[in-house]
C-alpha cells in the first residue's frame, strides 16, 4: 500500500494529472482547428487563390 501512497505523492508533486490534462485538450484543440480550416475557411478562399490553393 505504500507503494500505491508514494505514487500518488509523486502525481501531486509533479502536477502530472494537470499535465496530461493540457496535453490531451492540446491534440483536441490541434484537429479541432485543422477540421475548421480544411472544412469551412479552405472552400471559400479556393475560388480567389490563382491554381486553387
Amino acid at each position: 500500500m505504500r507503494l500505491i501512497g508514494e505514487f500518488k505523492e509523486f502525481l501531486y508533486e509533479y502536477k502530472v494529472i494537470p499535465l496530461a490534462i493540457a496535453l490531451i485538450m492540446g491534440i483536441t484543440s490541434t484537429a479541432f482547428i485543422k477540421s475548421f480550416v480544411d472544412n469551412i475557411i479552405m472552400p471559400i478562399i479556393t475560388p480567389f487563390v490563382p491554381g486553387g490553393a
